[in-house]
């Protein structure tokens, strides 16, 4: 994912703003802006682990909060069109929000491409909708902008083609110069327990 912000070194300074706080708990702000880049970054766990240590009054007074974690919740769930839905039921996200809910929207929505992608070969348009949470009219948009899909206007499927080896997700991985030597270690180990199981 790319950013116009490093998120992950803001998540570093808010965590120690949580920590160093002066006052025995930190502002609003700083739980909701760390909060969200957990989600954002797909960290369940430590997003889970934040909101269980954010005191009842600080939930209480502000409200932008649980919505949030809902978004959270959803996203253990699985639950996609929800998460539009709950992202999209604040009209206006504060400052400190607004971009990193936005990007939560996007980045949950490129993932629900990519698992239609490898899931079907076609799968009727309303479905693709509520999936993506978009309309009709914009599915079809989406559509046209990915290069394996296509709109068959007659049976209102979207056909989509199975990628080439060449396109597989390991490939686009190992390619990405950003890779991380966790990620290696993790594949790696993978790889292991795979060959142990034979």
């Amino acid at each position: 994912m790319e950013f116009t912000l490093d998120y992950a070194s803001l998540a570093k300074k808010l965590e120690c703003q949580e920590l160093d706080s002066p006052s025995p708990q930190a502002s609003a702000q700083v739980y909701g802006q760390l909060l969200a880049i957990y989600l954002l970054f797909n960290d369940l766990t430590s997003a889970k682990f934040l909101w269980k240590r954010i005191p009842d009054k600080i939930k209480e007074e502000n409200d932008e909060l649980s919505l949030i974690w809902t978004v959270g919740r959803l996203m253990w769930k699985k639950n996609y069109a929800e998460i539009y839905q709950t992202i999209n039921s604040c009209p206006t996200w504060p400052n400190h929000l607004k971009n990193i809910m936005k990007l939560i929207l996007e980045s949950t929505r490129r993932h629900v491409v990519d698992l239609i992608s490898k899931a079907y070969s076609s799968i009727h348009l309303s479905d693709a909708s509520k999936l993506l949470g978009l309309s009709d009219a914009e599915t079809i948009a989406l559509v046209n902008s990915q290069a394996n899909w296509s709109y068959d206007q007659d049976s209102n499927f979207l056909m989509i083609e199975r990628r080439t080896e060449s396109d597989s997700s390991l490939q686009q991985l190992c390619s990405n110069a950003n890779i991380g030597t966790d990620l290696l270690e993790k594949l790696t180990n993978y790889i292991l327990f795979l060959e142990s199981t034979k």
